[in-house]
């Protein structure tokens, strides 16, 4: 935060010239703190597709927006943040854990990748406040989400397709040997 020791900041600023994270697809982990829109999307287009994942009965799938009100409301934070942040306010044990949480971002570079062909793209994560999210093609939270046919197909191949084969990573028969 702003009250950091010198040694605090130069611990940073090292960290920060010497480091980097990898990001792949629409992978929702890296962006699970703070990135609450492209979270939403993410929701949005799951909710689409709760119907596929649960057996249909008589021809009848009451399901779908059910489960995306509720999903919705579980995840849906960006209208309520506001609340929520003057909530927390109140509960002094959790205030410091929501701060960090809403404050969080990336040290260093992160390297995206669009797909497993794709050049890599060099972005910085500039937080939830900066006046460049969004808006830069070089900042991180400039990457918006881009629906497909299976998100909870799809989730845990763009977490883990980057450290595993096809990745960049040794394929997972050499990490079991």
């Amino acid at each position: 935060m702003d009250n950091a020791t010198p040694e605090t900041d130069k611990f940073v600023e090292e960290l920060t010239e010497n480091s980097c994270n990898f990001v792949y697809m629409n992978d929702v982990v890296p962006r699970c703190y703070s990135c609450l829109e492209f979270i939403n999307d993410f929701v949005d287009n799951a909710g689409d597709n709760l119907d596929d994942l649960l057996p249909e009965k008589e021809g009848f799938r009451p399901v779908t927006n059910m489960a995306k009100s509720v999903i919705g409301n579980v995840l849906g934070l960006d209208d309520k943040i506001d609340d929520i942040i003057d909530d927390v306010k109140r509960m002094e044990a959790l205030q410091s854990v929501f701060e960090v949480f809403y404050h969080y971002r990336h040290v260093g570079n992160l390297i995206y990748y669009e797909s497993e062909d794709a050049k890599p793209r060099v972005v910085i994560d500039e937080g939830h406040g900066s006046t460049k999210t969004g808006n830069d093609d070089s900042t991180f939270r400039s990457i918006k989400y881009k629906p497909v046919d299976d998100p909870f197909g799809d989730f845990m191949s763009w977490h883990m397709d980057i450290i595993r084969a096809p990745g960049l990573s040794y394929p997972e028969e050499e990490l079991t040997k």
